[in-house]
């Protein structure tokens, strides 16, 4: 069984940068613009620059954590929807993380999982496919 995926449009990738050690975002930003593919695949992809931010939008996905303090009032409420998704653990290493190394992988070490909200909803359904779409993007507070 395969899983299509169709994007257009940009796709922004975001890291902490308070997490990251110095030679580590010294090495993002100079391997970024040579990455032309994400995921096992090869999901092709042009980039087109950096920007740094001080806090981010809600047109990025959040962990479901941090929406426990969130507004009440309905049109303030982050809209999307709910998975668990794979993020890096406090011990990741590129050997242990590298899809062609022999290192062994240890959850809570390495990597962990993290229910998060994905900033987008169903649009239409049918046998075989989900399309989503963006919310209505006034819901996103700068």
């Amino acid at each position: 069984m395969r899983e299509f995926v169709h994007y257009q449009g940009d796709l922004r990738l975001a890291f902490d940068l308070q997490t990251c050690p110095a030679d580590l975002v010294a090495l993002l930003l100079r391997t970024a613009p040579a990455i032309n593919y994400l995921g096992k695949r090869g999901g092709f992809i042009q980039y087109l620059g950096y920007s740094q931010l001080s806090e981010l939008d809600g047109t990025y996905t959040q962990p479901a954590e941090d929406l426990a303090g969130s507004p009440s009032a309905e049109d303030d409420r982050p809209t999307g929807q709910r998975a668990m998704l794979d993020d890096f653990g406090a011990g990741a290493t590129f050997e242990a993380l590298n899809s062609f190394s022999s290192a062994e992988i240890r959850l809570d070490v390495h990597r962990k999982f993290v229910e998060t909200l994905i900033p987008l909803r169903v649009y239409n359904a049918g046998p075989g496919f989900v399309h989503y779409r963006v919310p209505d993007a006034r819901l996103y507070k700068a």
